[in-house]
Protein backbone atom coordinates (compact mmCIF):
# COMPACT_ATOMS: atom_id res chain seq x y z
CA UNK A 1 0.00 0.00 0.00
CA UNK A 2 1.57 3.07 -1.02
CA UNK A 3 1.39 7.13 0.84
CA UNK A 4 -1.97 8.83 -0.58
CA UNK A 5 0.37 12.44 -0.83
CA UNK A 6 3.69 11.41 -2.09
CA UNK A 7 3.12 7.19 -2.93
CA UNK A 8 5.92 5.92 -0.85
CA UNK A 9 5.39 2.51 -0.12
CA UNK A 10 3.68 2.18 3.25
CA UNK A 11 4.25 -0.89 5.68
CA UNK A 12 1.39 -1.17 7.70
CA UNK A 13 1.25 -2.98 11.26
CA UNK A 14 -0.76 -6.18 10.97
CA UNK A 15 -2.69 -5.24 13.93
CA UNK A 16 -4.59 -2.50 11.90
CA UNK A 17 -4.95 -4.15 8.85
CA UNK A 18 -8.95 -5.20 8.74
CA UNK A 19 -11.18 -6.14 6.58
CA UNK A 20 -12.84 -2.79 6.12
CA UNK A 21 -9.10 -1.35 5.11
CA UNK A 22 -8.70 -4.06 2.95
CA UNK A 23 -12.01 -2.76 0.77
CA UNK A 24 -10.92 0.58 0.76
CA UNK A 25 -7.53 0.06 -0.36
CA UNK A 26 -8.45 -2.52 -3.08
CA UNK A 27 -11.22 0.26 -4.23
CA UNK A 28 -8.58 2.98 -4.62
CA UNK A 29 -6.62 0.31 -6.66
CA UNK A 30 -9.23 -0.80 -8.65
CA UNK A 31 -10.63 2.79 -9.09
CA UNK A 32 -7.23 3.53 -10.54
CA UNK A 33 -7.17 6.98 -7.49
CA UNK A 34 -3.77 8.83 -8.31
CA UNK A 35 -1.86 10.39 -5.59
CA UNK A 36 -2.65 13.37 -3.78
CA UNK A 37 -0.65 16.45 -2.80
CA UNK A 38 -0.64 17.51 0.32
CA UNK A 39 -2.66 20.79 -1.01
CA UNK A 40 -5.34 18.97 -1.97
CA UNK A 41 -5.45 16.68 1.07
CA UNK A 42 -5.84 19.48 3.11
CA UNK A 43 -8.45 20.85 0.91
CA UNK A 44 -10.19 17.60 1.54
CA UNK A 45 -9.65 17.61 5.03
CA UNK A 46 -11.22 21.13 5.14
CA UNK A 47 -14.47 20.05 2.96
CA UNK A 48 -15.49 16.82 4.84
CA UNK A 49 -17.73 16.45 7.26
CA UNK A 50 -16.83 13.16 8.16
CA UNK A 51 -13.63 11.46 8.64
CA UNK A 52 -11.14 10.39 5.95
CA UNK A 53 -9.71 6.96 5.94
CA UNK A 54 -6.20 7.91 3.59
CA UNK A 55 -3.44 5.86 4.14
CA UNK A 56 -0.52 8.49 4.89
CA UNK A 57 2.81 8.15 5.72
CA UNK A 58 4.06 9.85 8.65
CA UNK A 59 6.41 12.72 7.01
CA UNK A 60 3.27 13.75 4.93
CA UNK A 61 1.43 13.62 7.94
CA UNK A 62 3.84 15.56 9.99
CA UNK A 63 3.81 18.47 7.24
CA UNK A 64 -0.27 18.45 6.68
CA UNK A 65 -0.14 18.85 10.63
CA UNK A 66 2.18 21.62 10.62
CA UNK A 67 -0.35 23.12 7.81
CA UNK A 68 -3.07 22.78 9.63
CA UNK A 69 -1.25 24.40 12.73
CA UNK A 70 -0.74 27.10 10.68
CA UNK A 71 -3.77 27.52 8.98
CA UNK A 72 -5.31 27.50 12.66
CA UNK A 73 -3.11 29.82 14.05
CA UNK A 74 -3.92 32.13 11.17
CA UNK A 75 -7.81 31.87 11.58
CA UNK A 76 -7.37 32.53 14.82
CA UNK A 77 -5.82 36.01 13.83
CA UNK A 78 -8.72 36.35 11.57
CA UNK A 79 -11.08 35.59 14.42
CA UNK A 80 -9.75 37.57 16.47
CA UNK A 81 -9.27 40.56 14.31
CA UNK A 82 -13.49 40.09 13.43
CA UNK A 83 -13.77 39.99 16.53
CA UNK A 84 -12.66 43.26 17.18
CA UNK A 85 -14.34 44.43 14.03
CA UNK A 86 -17.51 43.11 15.38
CA UNK A 87 -17.30 44.79 18.89
CA UNK A 88 -16.12 47.89 17.47
CA UNK A 89 -19.59 48.13 15.28
CA UNK A 90 -21.65 47.06 18.72
CA UNK A 91 -19.66 49.79 20.28
CA UNK A 92 -20.76 52.29 17.08
CA UNK A 93 -23.84 51.39 17.13
CA UNK A 94 -24.54 52.11 20.83
CA UNK A 95 -22.85 55.38 19.96
CA UNK A 96 -25.47 55.88 17.24
CA UNK A 97 -28.08 55.35 19.02
CA UNK A 98 -27.17 57.45 21.81
CA UNK A 99 -26.51 60.29 19.28
CA UNK A 100 -29.52 59.85 16.87
CA UNK A 101 -31.55 62.69 19.43
CA UNK A 102 -28.69 65.09 19.02
CA UNK A 103 -28.09 64.20 15.42
CA UNK A 104 -31.80 65.00 14.84
CA UNK A 105 -31.60 68.24 16.92
CA UNK A 106 -28.51 69.52 15.15
CA UNK A 107 -30.32 68.24 11.75
CA UNK A 108 -33.10 70.84 12.58
CA UNK A 109 -30.91 73.17 13.30
CA UNK A 110 -29.20 72.74 9.97
CA UNK A 111 -32.64 72.66 8.52
CA UNK A 112 -33.64 75.58 10.45
CA UNK A 113 -30.14 77.39 9.28
CA UNK A 114 -30.51 76.05 5.61
CA UNK A 115 -33.77 77.72 5.35
CA UNK A 116 -32.40 80.99 6.85
CA UNK A 117 -29.47 80.65 4.44
CA UNK A 118 -32.04 80.12 1.52
CA UNK A 119 -33.69 83.17 2.96
CA UNK A 120 -30.61 85.03 2.81
CA UNK A 121 -29.94 83.87 -0.54
CA UNK A 122 -33.09 84.82 -2.22
CA UNK A 123 -32.14 88.67 -0.90
CA UNK A 124 -28.81 87.94 -2.12
CA UNK A 125 -30.11 87.27 -5.54
CA UNK A 126 -32.65 90.01 -4.96
CA UNK A 127 -30.08 92.44 -4.16
CA UNK A 128 -27.55 91.12 -7.02
CA UNK A 129 -30.55 92.09 -9.77
CA UNK A 130 -31.19 95.33 -7.92
CA UNK A 131 -27.68 96.08 -8.01
CA UNK A 132 -27.01 94.70 -11.89
CA UNK A 133 -30.07 96.86 -12.68
CA UNK A 134 -28.43 99.66 -10.63
CA UNK A 135 -24.81 98.94 -12.74
CA UNK A 136 -26.59 98.88 -16.06
CA UNK A 137 -28.21 102.40 -15.32
CA UNK A 138 -24.76 103.40 -14.07
CA UNK A 139 -23.00 102.05 -17.31
CA UNK A 140 -25.60 104.11 -19.24
CA UNK A 141 -25.50 106.70 -17.31
CA UNK A 142 -21.51 106.87 -17.49
CA UNK A 143 -21.91 106.12 -21.46
CA UNK A 144 -23.95 109.49 -21.54
CA UNK A 145 -21.65 111.03 -19.57
CA UNK A 146 -18.59 110.24 -21.43
CA UNK A 147 -20.06 110.77 -24.79
CA UNK A 148 -21.10 114.78 -23.14
CA UNK A 149 -17.40 114.61 -22.03
CA UNK A 150 -16.62 114.11 -25.89
CA UNK A 151 -18.31 116.66 -26.38
CA UNK A 152 -17.26 119.16 -24.25
CA UNK A 153 -13.84 118.06 -24.95
CA UNK A 154 -14.00 118.82 -28.61
CA UNK A 155 -15.78 121.73 -27.47
CA UNK A 156 -13.04 122.92 -25.67
CA UNK A 157 -10.61 121.58 -28.52
CA UNK A 158 -12.62 124.17 -30.77
CA UNK A 159 -12.36 127.01 -28.16
CA UNK A 160 -8.67 126.57 -27.82
CA UNK A 161 -8.08 126.27 -31.17
CA UNK A 162 -10.17 129.56 -31.67
CA UNK A 163 -8.27 131.28 -28.48
CA UNK A 164 -4.91 130.23 -29.66
CA UNK A 165 -5.95 132.04 -32.92
CA UNK A 166 -7.84 135.24 -31.74
CA UNK A 167 -4.32 135.35 -29.03
CA UNK A 168 -2.42 135.21 -32.02
CA UNK A 169 -4.52 137.82 -33.87
CA UNK A 170 -4.63 140.10 -30.72
CA UNK A 171 -1.06 139.83 -30.55
CA UNK A 172 -0.65 140.93 -34.23
CA UNK A 173 -3.12 143.63 -33.54
CA UNK A 174 -1.39 145.28 -30.46
CA UNK A 175 1.90 144.42 -32.42
CA UNK A 176 -0.19 146.85 -35.10
CA UNK A 177 -1.70 148.87 -32.71
CA UNK A 178 1.87 149.69 -30.81
CA UNK A 179 3.32 150.40 -34.77
CA UNK A 180 0.35 152.76 -35.35
CA UNK A 181 1.21 154.29 -32.08
CA UNK A 182 4.59 154.61 -32.54
CA UNK A 183 3.99 156.21 -36.12
CA UNK A 184 1.49 158.37 -34.22
CA UNK A 185 3.45 159.93 -31.59
CA UNK A 186 5.97 160.43 -34.70
CA UNK A 187 3.28 162.49 -36.33
CA UNK A 188 2.60 163.85 -33.68
CA UNK A 189 6.02 164.68 -32.90
CA UNK A 190 6.37 166.19 -36.91
CA UNK A 191 5.49 169.59 -37.46
CA UNK A 192 3.88 169.16 -40.78
CA UNK A 193 3.43 172.39 -41.32
CA UNK A 194 6.85 173.13 -40.82
CA UNK A 195 8.07 170.27 -43.39
CA UNK A 196 5.45 171.50 -46.16
CA UNK A 197 6.81 175.24 -45.79
CA UNK A 198 10.31 175.01 -44.44
CA UNK A 199 10.92 178.83 -43.38
CA UNK A 200 14.59 179.54 -43.22
CA UNK A 201 17.76 181.93 -43.53
CA UNK A 202 19.69 182.39 -46.57
CA UNK A 203 22.40 185.02 -45.59
CA UNK A 204 20.14 188.44 -45.76
CA UNK A 205 17.11 186.63 -46.97
CA UNK A 206 14.66 185.19 -45.64
CA UNK A 207 13.61 181.63 -47.37
CA UNK A 208 10.34 179.51 -48.02
CA UNK A 209 11.07 175.89 -49.22
CA UNK A 210 14.05 177.35 -50.10
CA UNK A 211 12.94 180.09 -52.28
CA UNK A 212 14.46 183.61 -50.99
CA UNK A 213 11.95 186.44 -50.89
CA UNK A 214 13.97 189.86 -51.56
CA UNK A 215 16.34 190.93 -53.39
CA UNK A 216 19.29 192.54 -53.24
CA UNK A 217 21.68 195.23 -55.20
CA UNK A 218 24.51 192.60 -55.55
CA UNK A 219 22.42 189.79 -55.90
CA UNK A 220 19.48 190.60 -58.10
CA UNK A 221 17.02 187.47 -57.30
CA UNK A 222 14.94 186.42 -60.16
CA UNK A 223 11.14 187.38 -59.94
CA UNK A 224 10.31 184.21 -60.64
CA UNK A 225 11.56 183.06 -57.54
CA UNK A 226 10.16 185.78 -55.72
CA UNK A 227 6.90 185.19 -56.88
CA UNK A 228 6.78 181.41 -56.26
CA UNK A 229 7.97 182.36 -52.66
CA UNK A 230 4.54 184.61 -52.26
CA UNK A 231 3.15 181.62 -53.83
CA UNK A 232 3.85 179.72 -50.73
CA UNK A 233 3.52 182.26 -48.29
CA UNK A 234 0.04 182.76 -49.70
CA UNK A 235 -0.38 178.90 -48.88
CA UNK A 236 0.47 178.86 -45.84
CA UNK A 237 -1.30 181.93 -44.56
CA UNK A 238 -4.56 180.27 -45.63
CA UNK A 239 -3.53 176.90 -43.90
CA UNK A 240 -2.97 178.77 -40.50
CA UNK A 241 -6.05 180.52 -40.69
CA UNK A 242 -8.06 177.24 -40.93
CA UNK A 243 -6.28 175.75 -38.00
CA UNK A 244 -6.88 178.52 -35.94
CA UNK A 245 -11.01 178.66 -37.58
CA UNK A 246 -10.27 182.55 -38.15
CA UNK A 247 -12.36 183.95 -40.94
CA UNK A 248 -10.39 186.58 -42.35
CA UNK A 249 -12.60 190.05 -42.59
CA UNK A 250 -12.18 192.25 -45.95
CA UNK A 251 -10.01 189.77 -47.52
CA UNK A 252 -9.78 186.25 -49.31
CA UNK A 253 -6.33 184.63 -50.08
CA UNK A 254 -6.33 182.94 -53.08
CA UNK A 255 -3.18 181.05 -53.57
CA UNK A 256 -2.52 180.25 -57.02
CA UNK A 257 1.29 179.30 -57.16
CA UNK A 258 3.66 182.63 -58.70
CA UNK A 259 0.52 184.58 -59.51
CA UNK A 260 -1.31 184.05 -56.31
CA UNK A 261 -3.77 187.18 -55.47
CA UNK A 262 -5.92 188.69 -52.63
CA UNK A 263 -9.19 189.83 -52.84
CA UNK A 264 -10.36 193.16 -51.00
CA UNK A 265 -13.90 192.91 -50.22
CA UNK A 266 -15.65 195.96 -50.13
CA UNK A 267 -18.94 195.08 -49.75
CA UNK A 268 -20.12 194.02 -53.01
CA UNK A 269 -17.15 195.83 -54.85
CA UNK A 270 -14.56 193.78 -54.79
CA UNK A 271 -10.45 194.78 -55.41
CA UNK A 272 -7.64 192.33 -56.29
CA UNK A 273 -4.10 192.39 -55.33
CA UNK A 274 -1.67 190.91 -56.81
CA UNK A 275 0.86 188.59 -55.01
CA UNK A 276 3.65 188.55 -57.69
CA UNK A 277 6.18 191.23 -59.89
CA UNK A 278 7.72 191.58 -62.51
CA UNK A 279 10.87 193.94 -64.32
CA UNK A 280 13.46 195.69 -62.41
CA UNK A 281 13.47 197.50 -59.17
CA UNK A 282 11.56 200.82 -59.46
CA UNK A 283 11.93 203.92 -56.91
CA UNK A 284 7.89 204.42 -56.40
CA UNK A 285 7.65 200.76 -56.17
CA UNK A 286 5.14 198.18 -58.22
CA UNK A 287 1.61 199.79 -56.97
CA UNK A 288 -0.70 196.65 -57.56
CA UNK A 289 2.34 194.25 -55.43
CA UNK A 290 2.39 197.00 -52.81
CA UNK A 291 -1.11 196.46 -51.79
CA UNK A 292 -0.83 193.01 -51.99
CA UNK A 293 1.67 193.22 -49.38
CA UNK A 294 0.20 195.56 -47.20
CA UNK A 295 -3.35 193.25 -47.43
CA UNK A 296 -1.30 190.15 -46.53
CA UNK A 297 0.40 192.21 -43.51
CA UNK A 298 -3.41 192.87 -42.61
CA UNK A 299 -4.44 189.27 -42.65
CA UNK A 300 -1.54 188.30 -40.68
CA UNK A 301 -2.80 190.87 -38.54
CA UNK A 302 -5.69 189.13 -38.10
CA UNK A 303 -4.19 185.71 -37.21
CA UNK A 304 -1.78 187.34 -34.75
CA UNK A 305 -4.72 188.95 -32.73
CA UNK A 306 -7.05 185.38 -32.94
CA UNK A 307 -3.74 183.92 -31.70
CA UNK A 308 -3.92 186.45 -28.45
CA UNK A 309 -7.66 184.99 -28.26
CA UNK A 310 -6.18 181.99 -27.82
CA UNK A 311 -3.12 182.58 -25.64
CA UNK A 312 -4.21 185.75 -23.44
CA UNK A 313 -1.85 185.78 -21.15
CA UNK A 314 0.70 185.53 -23.70
CA UNK A 315 2.83 189.28 -23.97
CA UNK A 316 3.97 188.77 -27.34
CA UNK A 317 3.38 186.57 -29.91
CA UNK A 318 5.39 186.97 -32.96
CA UNK A 319 9.10 188.20 -32.67
CA UNK A 320 8.42 191.33 -34.91
CA UNK A 321 5.36 193.78 -34.43
CA UNK A 322 3.36 194.86 -37.56
CA UNK A 323 1.78 197.96 -37.67
CA UNK A 324 0.00 199.11 -41.01
CA UNK A 325 2.71 198.78 -43.90
CA UNK A 326 5.69 198.13 -41.32
CA UNK A 327 7.42 195.53 -39.38
CA UNK A 328 9.42 197.22 -36.33
CA UNK A 329 12.64 195.17 -35.42
CA UNK A 330 13.49 196.43 -31.93
CA UNK A 331 13.66 200.32 -32.75
CA UNK A 332 13.84 199.96 -35.95
CA UNK A 333 11.04 200.48 -38.81
CA UNK A 334 11.22 198.44 -42.10
CA UNK A 335 8.65 199.20 -44.49
CA UNK A 336 6.76 196.53 -46.20
CA UNK A 337 6.13 198.20 -49.61
CA UNK A 338 9.01 198.80 -52.12
CA UNK A 339 7.59 202.10 -52.92
CA UNK A 340 10.45 204.91 -51.57
CA UNK A 341 12.45 201.50 -49.95
CA UNK A 342 15.66 200.04 -50.54
CA UNK A 343 16.05 196.71 -51.63
CA UNK A 344 17.72 195.84 -48.37
CA UNK A 345 15.48 197.03 -46.05
CA UNK A 346 12.46 195.50 -48.24
CA UNK A 347 14.14 192.21 -47.98
CA UNK A 348 14.61 193.12 -43.63
CA UNK A 349 11.25 193.04 -44.08
CA UNK A 350 10.36 190.34 -45.87
CA UNK A 351 12.84 188.43 -44.02
CA UNK A 352 11.02 189.51 -40.48
CA UNK A 353 7.60 188.45 -41.70
CA UNK A 354 8.90 185.03 -42.65
CA UNK A 355 10.68 184.47 -39.66
CA UNK A 356 6.50 185.95 -38.06
CA UNK A 357 5.13 183.18 -39.81
CA UNK A 358 7.90 180.27 -39.04
CA UNK A 359 6.90 181.47 -35.05
CA UNK A 360 3.37 180.70 -36.38
CA UNK A 361 3.85 177.71 -37.41
CA UNK A 362 5.93 176.44 -34.35
CA UNK A 363 2.95 177.50 -31.55
CA UNK A 364 -0.25 176.05 -34.24
CA UNK A 365 2.61 172.58 -33.77
CA UNK A 366 3.06 172.55 -30.25
CA UNK A 367 -0.22 173.44 -29.23
CA UNK A 368 -2.70 171.51 -32.10
CA UNK A 369 -5.53 173.81 -32.27
CA UNK A 370 -8.49 171.90 -33.30
CA UNK A 371 -10.31 173.02 -36.71
CA UNK A 372 -14.06 174.44 -36.00
CA UNK A 373 -14.76 174.81 -39.97
CA UNK A 374 -12.63 173.11 -42.83
CA UNK A 375 -12.80 176.82 -44.22
CA UNK A 376 -10.85 179.41 -42.82
CA UNK A 377 -11.52 182.28 -45.24
CA UNK A 378 -14.20 181.19 -48.01
CA UNK A 379 -11.57 179.62 -50.72
CA UNK A 380 -10.80 176.11 -50.81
Amino acid sequence: MNCSVCSDLLQVHPSLLNDQLKTVLENRNSNGASPLNSGKLLELIANSSNPLDVPICRICCNSISEDLSKQLTELDKEYIEYKNVYESLLEQKESNKMDEQTAKRKLDELTREESELMDELNGLLKSERELTQELKDKQDEQKKMLEKDEELYRKLRDNHRTLSEQSAELRSLKTQVNYAQEQLEKLLKTNVLDMAFFIWKDGEYGTINGLRLGRLPADNVDWHEINAAFGQVAMLMVVMCRHVSLKLENYEIVPFGSHSIIRHLKGSKVEEYQLYGSGSWRPFGLSTLDHGIVAFVDCFCQLENKLKENFPKAERILPYRMVKDKIIDQESQYLVKMQLNSEERWTKAMKCLLLNMKRVVGILANNRITLESPKANGTE
